[in-house]
């Protein structure tokens, strides 16, 4: 089964119980910019710093202090 980057993403918010703006407070990306990225269209492009930004910031809600354990997984 294929996943969409958007689609794991969107996995995690739901299931950390995050808003846009919860995810915009741990990973810095402003929440107009989330939500472009998740639910505009056409869709924003997602760079790889801000993914990294939001798995940095999954991780920490999940406990996760160590950048190498992170909890997004695809």
């Amino acid at each position: 089964m294929r996943r969409s980057l958007r689609s794991e993403i969107q996995k995690n918010v739901k299931e950390n119980g995050f808003t846009l703006s919860k995810l915009s407070e741990l990973s810095g990306i402003s929440t107009g910019h989330l939500s472009e990225m998740l639910n505009s269209n056409p869709l924003r492009a997602i760079t790889v710093s801000q993914l990294d930004a939001m798995a940095t910031a999954f991780a920490y809600v999940n406990g996760k202090t160590d950048r190498d354990e992170t909890v997004f997984r695809f």
